[in-house]
């Protein structure tokens, strides 16, 4: 309303009326499209070791890992689960089809998430190591390499209106749910959950105070008799 100069939410909502562009900037306030390469690394180190590698373990080569990265945004959290697994194949010398589903409501954040090319404040949360394995200089930034950009597929995608995606290994959750009120976030809870396969892992975001979350469970529960989820 201030930016619009705008008095009061009637007259806001006349203008939303009038100017389909204020619209698309208004959606896009509200996406709050923030995320990074492995954020909270430490929880990502966790999912390696004690996730990742037991999805890579337990199925069979001709058996293809199905993952769901849900509110990718412009697709670090998609690339950096895609590395995870790339990593974990080549610690454990076994090879498997991967096939990472990465969804947003944002079709610009998607677009630019299928680009794969990130400025150079990426070297803040990808290590050198990585950076050199997994990513192409290229002039003022970095091109993600072609072995882990075609282990995914970015889609638009409304979680509370589209048909979700099944037979999964692993849901990833970490930008979107912390933004939800309580009432949403029971309506995709348990469908997240039936939707996994047996014993299939969620990584949600780590709870913050700020936030009025649901109290986490255990970091590392299973809920009966369909999955196994990491609650972060």
């Amino acid at each position: 309303m201030m930016l619009a100069r705008k008095e009061s939410p009637e007259q806001y909502v006349d203008y939303l009326y009038e100017s389909p562009e204020e619209v698309k900037t208004l959606s896009k306030e509200v996406l709050i499209g923030v995320t990074n390469f492995f954020r909270d690394p430490d929880y990502f180190q966790c999912l390696k070791d004690k996730a990742v590698q037991d999805i890579l373990i337990r199925g069979t080569e001709d058996e293809p890992v199905r993952v769901w990265v849900a509110g990718c945004s412009t697709g670090e959290e998609a690339y950096s689960i895609a590395i995870l697994f790339c990593e974990a194949m080549e610690t454990l010398k076994i090879k498997r089809g991967i096939k990472i589903f990465a969804t947003d409501l944002d079709v610009e954040a998607i677009t630019t998430a299928g680009k794969g090319v990130f400025g150079d404040n990426i070297i803040d949360s990808v290590s050198p190591a990585r950076l050199s394995r997994f990513f192409t200089r290229r002039n003022n930034g970095y091109v993600i390499n072609r072995d882990i950009r075609k282990m995914i597929v970015f889609s638009p995608h409304n979680m509370f209106q589209d048909p979700p995606f099944g037979r999964l290994d692993l849901i990833s959750c970490r930008n979107l749910l912390i933004y939800f009120q309580p009432v949403l976030q029971n309506d995709l809870f348990p469908s997240s959950t039936r939707l996994s396969r047996t014993a299939g892992i969620s990584f949600l975001e780590r709870a913050r105070p700020s936030a009025r979350l649901p109290t986490p469970s255990p970091w590392w529960t299973r809920p009966p008799k369909y999955s196994r989820t990491a609650v972060m």
